[in-house]
């Protein structure tokens, strides 16, 4: 374990992911997790410190991808990867052909009233893919479309980076 442990030190020293992913995944997917933020920063959107245990990937200065580190000792999960799809519709094709629907529709980010006073509280309806859903999550990310995928396998991973390049093909 590092000794980037505590909340004060960790928003002091704002680490970067690879400091303190091996403390949360094991050795079997600490690869994959490590192979992922690289991409990420080859790309020019590198993971970057948001909060304790979470980092946020920016394109254009809007926030395309997060990955939250286990932040309860009880989950299961390790770790999660987020996508923001502001921009879905402009590839909408590209997942169709892929046969992809069903991997991003059994993944998008429902509503969890973070607070029962904010106008969104409940979540949205939504057309997304040709599918209507209610109580889509749209707050946390200013509005936009989450997917999250929990301790994603490397072919998970390989899906995630094909619908981050769409989505900053899309964003221009």
């Amino acid at each position: 374990m590092s000794n980037i442990t505590t909340l004060a030190v960790k928003k002091a020293a704002k680490p970067k992911i690879e400091e303190v992913i091996s403390e949360y995944v094991d050795a079997n997917i600490r690869e994959t997790a490590a192979d992922f933020a690289e991409y990420m920063r080859a790309n020019k959107m590198p993971l970057r410190w948001a909060s304790t245990d979470r980092f946020k990937a920016l394109q254009k200065k809007t926030a395309i991808c997060w990955v939250d580190l286990n932040q309860r000792a009880l989950s299961p999960v390790k770790w999660r990867v987020s996508t923001v799809l502001t921009n879905i519709a402009q590839y909408e094709k590209f997942i169709l052909d892929e046969g992809w629907q069903d991997f991003i529709l059994e993944k998008i980010v429902h509503c969890k009233p973070c607070n029962p006073d904010r106008l969104c509280s409940g979540g949205n309806k939504l057309s997304i893919l040709g599918k209507d859903f209610s109580g889509i999550c749209q707050n946390i990310i200013f509005h936009k479309i989450m997917i999250g995928f929990d301790d994603p396998s490397e072919e998970v991973i390989r899906r995630i980076k094909k619908l981050v390049d769409w989505e900053r093909q899309a964003r221009g």
